[in-house]
């Protein structure tokens, strides 16, 4: 264990949770995967920002089950995704127990840290074909609206996580540029996915000179937290208030209850994936909806689908007419 120990400059407080993500940090940083690390530096500055709205120092012997419900409190308060939520906590744990193995007094009740954090049901919101629209003819925008509005509209139209669609580039179009090939980053090991691009998302090619809209921020962790900040006032200027359904929970508890809040407010950086499932789901065949998406099972799949879209009856009664030949 003394490797372990010397990772951090005997001159720091080694009790400070700061010091201990620091250490964690450069021990993680040759062992894994860009992606994961982006994770604990995201944990790191989440921690800063809670440290600054509580005006306390955080030290690791002092994390008990007391700090955990205050944390997800603020975490809830702050609007974070149940999923969010339980990755940051995992996060954390980790880097308590790697403090631990170097010796640094941790809390007894870092063992139940993750107790009661389960993956919980939720009421999945989604933009219908006309709302896109009334998006993309949006005017009056800032730049940065502007951007976030073009992004969401791609995202509507190729259905890949945001994780993933920050990294769209031109390099990886076709001649033509009209078909996007993507590495999506949860299917490492699968191949390649070649995703034809509609006329809608071309419009938006061409007014960046063939390219992707420019990204929110030059600091690409940050172009997640500005992103699904920013696209809730877009939808907000696009008058989304009607009032939808969502599951509401308390702090640290599983039970929900149903609440209704205005489209707007509930619009994620999941929305747009969610509306092109949603969308496309019936119209195309599901194998074919499922290669784009990178969903392996169909069940999963059908949990990003919203039960409750409008359908085009006119259009199922001709597919349904179809069928019959």
């Amino acid at each position: 264990k003394e490797w372990l120990k010397n990772i951090v400059q005997p001159s720091q407080n080694t009790n400070l949770l700061s010091t201990n993500i620091d250490a964690f940090l450069s021990f993680k940083k040759p062992r894994v995967e860009a992606n994961t690390l982006n994770v604990y530096k995201a944990l790191k500055s989440l921690l800063n920002r809670y440290e600054k709205h509580t005006k306390t120092q955080l030290i690791v012997r002092g994390l008990d089950m007391t700090f955990r419900d205050k944390f997800l409190a603020y975490l809830n308060e702050e609007g974070y995704a149940n999923g969010t939520i339980i990755l940051y906590v995992r996060a954390l744990v980790s880097v308590l127990k790697f403090a631990k193995r170097r010796g640094v007094s941790v809390s007894n009740d870092l063992e139940f840290f993750k107790e009661g954090l389960k993956k919980k049901k939720t009421l999945n919101v989604y933009l219908t074909l006309d709302e896109i629209d009334t998006i993309y003819s949006l005017e009056g925008l800032s730049a940065k609206e502007d951007l976030t509005r073009d992004w969401l509209v791609i995202s509507c139209f190729t259905g890949q996580r945001a994780s993933d669609l920050f990294k769209f580039d031109k390099k990886n179009l076709n001649k033509q540029g009209d078909i996007l090939t993507v590495q999506q980053t949860k299917n490492k090991n699968s191949k390649p996915i070649s995703i034809p691009l509609l006329p809608i998302v071309l419009e938006i090619l061409k007014k960046y000179n063939g390219n992707f809209p420019p990204l929110l921020s030059d600091v690409v962790k940050n172009n997640f937290n500005y992103y699904g900040k920013l696209i809730k006032e877009v939808c907000k200027k696009a008058k989304l208030n009607d009032k939808v359904s969502t599951l509401q929970y308390k702090s640290g508890k599983n039970n929900s209850e149903v609440v209704y809040k205005k489209k707007w407010e509930l619009v994620s950086s999941h929305s747009g994936r969610r509306s092109f499932c949603t969308n496309m789901y019936g119209k195309l065949p599901t194998p074919l909806l499922m290669l784009i998406s990178g969903h392996k099972k169909e069940d999963t799949l059908l949990l990003y689908i919203n039960k409750d879209r409008i359908i085009d009856l006119e259009d199922l009664r001709g597919q349904m007419m179809d069928a019959l030949k």
